[in-house]
């Protein structure tokens, strides 16, 4: 699937294109625009994806292939890939980014999950010290 200027449905919003709703096809899809291209929806490919300009949507971005950028990528929800996942800007997105095999872009940002507090153990071994018991790190 290619998606130009004459695609039925693009915005020209000015400094980038949108598409409202979803985009899915069954092949790979090819983004080619002078610009960047926003779809409200998802971004599903069974094939690769890939665009000369960022790829942003509103919900995710899937590729049975690969998915590169020659700007950013960014999703509120996950950007996946069965491969890998290349882009000469960001990558980021508000859930998870996932590929089978490599994340190459400029920056890598893993916020991870948030560190659990320890306080329970901390208190247990200021309460054993207190009553005499040395603690021994094995």
């Amino acid at each position: 699937m290619r998606i130009d200027k004459d695609y039925k449905g693009l915005i020209d919003e000015g400094y980038r294109y949108k598409i409202e709703g979803d985009i899915i096809t069954t092949e790979s899809l090819v983004i080619d625009l002078n610009k960047g291209l926003y779809v409200t929806g998802c971004i599903e490919a069974d094939g690769d994806i890939k665009s000369g300009w960022s790829i942003e949507a509103g919900w995710f971005i899937k590729a049975g292939g690969s998915i590169e950028s020659g700007g950013y990528i960014y999703s509120v929800g996950s950007i996946k890939a069965s491969w890998s996942i290349k882009a000469n800007g960001s990558i980021e997105a508000d859930v998870d980014i996932k590929a089978g095999g490599v994340v190459n872009h400029g920056i890598l940002k893993e916020l991870g999950l948030p560190e659990e507090s320890d306080d329970k153990t901390e208190e247990a071994m200021k309460l054993l010290k207190e009553k005499g018991y040395r603690i021994v790190k094995v």
